[in-house]
């Protein structure tokens, strides 16, 4: 089987960027790399470096898409990470 190249970023779209990098950067434990408004699409990115050259992105719009998330729409499903065990948080 071929092998498949890593994954170098994950971006979620979200709805309260200041909750989003709070609640993230405690996941993470580090503050964001980047903060910036991304004047070609038209979005604002908050980035962090999670280990291994991979990114996370928030992204917030100016005028996101009305109605309620469904996950039955089409686009990205789902992505899922694992943590490992961490000895010294026992």
């Amino acid at each position: 089987m071929p092998s498949f190249p890593g994954v170098a970023h994950v971006a979620v779209t979200v709805t309260d960027l200041q909750k989003s990098t709070s609640w993230y950067s405690a996941l993470f434990g580090s503050d964001a790399v980047l903060d910036e408004d991304e004047e070609v699409a038209g979005f604002h990115h908050t980035v962090f470096a999670i280990g291994g050259g991979q990114l996370f992105g928030l992204h917030t719009f100016p005028d996101p898409a009305a109605g309620e998330f469904n996950e039955r729409s089409v686009g990205l499903d789902h992505v899922e990470g694992v943590a490992r065990e961490d000895a010294e948080q026992r």
